[in-house]
């Protein structure tokens, strides 16, 4: 598929809301050396940000003094890393509109199959998204606890175990979980990284390379526990499946939210 092509995606569809029904594109070309460039760029500021939360953590452990008790400093850790993690959202949320507004501005706004899509989603697609989102949640829950090795204490997130210890931390981490990432991950994979892919590449090779990169990102939780690759497969999947059958980067949202609504049950369910 050429570039030119790719405007055109899905134009035979006949489901509500396809592409066919589009305007022509409004964001300017991204091409895939921007894309490559966006995920050196994350990768980046997600090191210095690593780095910062590490530093000031350890300092806040610090401040509590030698003699603090064990239970005083696990609740500090427990929601010390919570912050983070959805500061960590919200910086990258930031960073994402300031690339998008920068090299691609007006894809927001672009109905087109490879700017955002399509924000008044037909019933059916609604529930469709959100209805393979809880699925694929459901799927990757049973084969990660069920067929597959249990994994053991080494391997289990450390943010679970500091969940176990403060009901506010599993608030705010349910919260970050469920509205601010999905959002951050499918702009980025689904939107950015496909849209400047697929204008250099084509569909397929750019579908495959965002599918690689989405689980490779992962890679500390494949390092932690293997298995989690195949729910971090089948969710890459599922998502860019959605994206494509829509036409909207928001029904990925839906099933990256259905997806994720799984697994923050069965966590906040564990640790409570």
């Amino acid at each position: 598929m050429s570039s030119n092509d790719a405007t055109h995606l899905g134009e035979n569809s006949s489901s509500p809301g396809s592409v066919r029904d589009m305007p022509a594109t409004l964001a300017p070309r991204l091409g895939a050396k921007r894309a490559i460039a966006a995920i050196i760029i994350f990768v980046i500021a997600d090191l210095v940000f690593q780095l910062i939360a590490v530093v000031s953590s350890t300092v806040a452990v610090a401040l509590l003094g030698d003699n603090a008790p064990q239970a005083s400093v696990s609740k500090l850790m427990s929601e010390f890393a919570v912050a983070m993690f959805v500061l960590g959202g919200v910086l990258f949320a930031a960073l994402e509109i300031a690339l998008i507004r920068f090299w691609i501005p007006f894809w927001f706004a672009d109905q087109g199959p490879l700017g955002f899509g399509p924000t008044r989603l037909p019933r059916k697609q609604i529930v469709v998204s959100f209805a393979t989102g809880i699925l694929a949640g459901l799927a990757c829950l049973f084969l990660t606890t069920v067929v597959l090795p249990t994994p053991s204490s080494s391997q289990i997130n450390p943010l679970w175990e500091l969940l176990r210890i403060d009901m506010a931390a599993r608030i705010a981490w349910a919260f970050s979980a469920l509205v601010i990432y999905p959002p951050v991950y499918e702009v980025f994979f689904r939107g950015i990284l496909l849209k400047g892919f697929t204008e250099s590449w084509g569909l397929i090779p750019a579908s495959v390379a965002v599918t690689l990169i989405t689980v490779a990102m992962q890679f500390t939780d494949i390092m932690r526990y293997w298995p989690s690759v195949i729910a971090l497969t089948i969710a890459a999947v599922g998502t860019l499946l959605i994206r494509l059958q829509s036409g909207s980067v928001l029904a990925a949202i839906l099933f990256n939210v259905a997806y994720n609504v799984v697994t923050v049950v069965y966590i906040v369910a564990k640790t409570a």
